[in-house]
């Protein structure tokens, strides 16, 4: 739908986050799928994933993320994880971890290093595509994990 400051569209609810090759489309009266406009080339549609809420699970040690929206079946799916208190000397501050190629579904555990006891900041990356942190006060600090 046209509106005064551009172009507005609704994404369908299986649209999975990541980047996505789009082009642009008519879609004629009773028609159920649009015909390509001729002349559109294909752009980029990123489609920002969001960390939903993080959790620990220290008998693993497992870090769980619920992901919106959930990644496709075939997306690579990566966690990083950002000390937001000082580490000891010679502990990491950060590390990335990536999933398991077999878990899909919204919520995507991972197997967690071991890591200095703390909050950690939580960004998650679907399909080369990753989560915006929430900046509060003097820095970024959500989503967070809390490493026991």
């Amino acid at each position: 739908a046209a509106g005064a400051s551009g172009l507005g569209f609704a994404l369908p609810a299986s649209t999975s986050a990541g980047l996505h090759p789009v082009r642009l489309g008519d879609t004629a009266a009773g028609a159920t799928t649009p015909s390509l406009i001729p002349g559109s080339n294909t752009q980029p549609l990123v489609v920002r994933p969001v960390v939903d809420s993080a959790s620990f699970d220290a008998s693993g040690p497992l870090v769980s993320v619920a992901i919106s929206p959930p990644p496709g079946s075939l997306q690579p799916v990566a966690l990083s994880l950002v000390a937001l208190q000082p580490v000891a000397a010679g502990a990491p501050s950060s590390v990335r971890l990536a999933s398991p190629s077999n878990t899909r579904g919204s919520t995507i555990t991972f197997p967690a290093p071991t890591l200095t006891p703390g909050p950690y900041l939580v960004i998650a990356e679907v399909g080369g595509v990753s989560s915006n942190p929430i900046f509060s006060g003097n820095q970024y600090d959500q989503p967070q994990v809390q490493i026991t």
